[in-house]
């Protein structure tokens, strides 16, 4: 026997439900007398056997789903087995009108994709922007486990001390058979600076300098060389003596590449890494140029987190710093490496979300600073 498919199924509903039989095709070998027109007449036949298609089908299953006892606790999350929730802000202290990042991951056994978004009272000095969301469910033992991730970007408009109220979310226990309320604790964040009142329309952007270089002109007699020369003393000769072999070793080096990208996928995608980071720190400097400053630092962001999601091979989706710091650790970075990285992509989630937008001049030095970090970053990842 084998195990041809095994699948997760969460049901929706109480009540009798059935599940539809499987059906597979396959080839079965029979063994009988040689037939001299056996290949003739459509049935493949060696030495007295026979190959014939068939078809096969599972049998149909029926459950019975009982619905959940009442009395559930609201918010109710809508999942049974286990959960546990989490807060964290990645800094305690932030300046009036800079963003801060507020994560909360939902992790435990169950269908955890369908977690409501969990229910927050902000204070009211606070632009809150809609939630990213990253899920990652898999296959465990019977049923599924995982977590569900949502960050919140924050922008306090006012200094002072603030406190994120707690998050709870209620779900059935189904070792113990009853409701349990998973919750965060508080979080405290300090507020410190001055309020900016300055409107976006009224900001000023520096001038942008072009530069142009004129190429110098040669001046001088040109370089002179002998008429007697032997055939095999000239640069020619030896370029079409070697190139056949040249040409070879490219072929057996490209062909080597090739499939060492089709086996290896960490190897493609550090490959490809730099090349994909290129190219959006162009769109990026496209972006500067047209005066789009959100824009502007939010491809940067894109482009400093693909980079090392490439060379780390890892998810890019859902990847937080405390961990990218620990991966960079074990890779052999540097402490200062890995500082200048992770401070780059700190300033584009502030700049993001920033009232006061950073002038061309600004702009300009910070996409010189990120290409000289990804530099440093690749160099040092072994």
């Amino acid at each position: 026997t084998a195990v041809i498919q095994r699948i997760a199924l969460v049901p929706t509903g109480a009540g009798q439900r059935t599940i539809e039989p499987l059906g597979i095709e396959a080839q079965v070998r029979l063994r009988g007398r040689r037939d001299p027109f056996d290949g003739i007449f459509g049935r493949s036949s060696l030495f007295g056997t026979s190959i014939i298609p068939t078809s096969v089908l599972s049998n149909s299953l029926t459950i019975e789903v009982e619905p959940l006892p009442p009395g559930r606790p609201e918010p109710f999350s809508g999942v049974v087995g286990s959960l546990d929730i989490t807060a964290e802000v990645d800094r305690d202290t932030v300046d009036a009108n800079d963003a801060v990042t507020l994560t909360i991951r939902v992790s435990g056994q169950g269908n955890l994709r369908a977690v409501p978004e969990p229910v927050l009272e902000f204070p009211r000095d606070f632009e809150v922007f809609p939630p990213e969301v990253t899920e990652s469910v898999q296959p465990s033992g019977d049923g599924l486990s995982g977590s569900k991730v949502f960050e919140y970007v924050l922008i306090p408009r006012t200094p002072g001390q603030r406190a994120i109220p707690s998050v709870s979310m209620g779900y059935f226990d189904a070792a113990s058979g009853r409701y349990r309320t998973a919750s965060t604790d508080e979080v405290l964040l300090e507020v410190t600076g001055e309020v900016n009142e300055v409107p976006v329309s009224l900001q000023r952007f520096g001038v942008t300098q072009l530069r142009e270089d004129i190429r110098f002109i040669r001046l001088g007699d040109g370089a002179l060389r002998s008429v007697e020369r032997f055939l095999f003393q000239g640069a020619a000769f030896w370029t079409f003596f070697l190139l056949p072999m040249a040409a070879l070793l490219g072929a057996l080096g490209l062909r080597r590449h090739r499939d060492r990208l089709e086996g290896d996928v960490a190897y493609a995608r550090g490959r490809r890494a730099g090349r994909v980071a290129n190219k959006r720190l162009a769109e990026a400097r496209r972006l500067m140029e047209g005066g789009d400053s959100r824009a502007f630092f939010g491809e940067v962001a894109n482009a400093l987190r693909g980079f090392v999601a490439d060379r780390l091979n890892v998810a890019e989706a859902g990847m937080q710093i405390s961990e990218l710091r620990m991966s960079l650790a074990g890779r052999g970075v540097s402490t200062e490496v890995t500082s200048d990285f992770l401070r780059c992509l700190e300033q584009c989630d502030r700049q993001r979300y920033a009232p006061v937008g950073a002038d061309v001049e600004e702009r300009v030095q910070f996409l010189e600073q990120a290409g000289e970090a990804m530099t440093a970053l690749g160099g040092a990842i072994r």
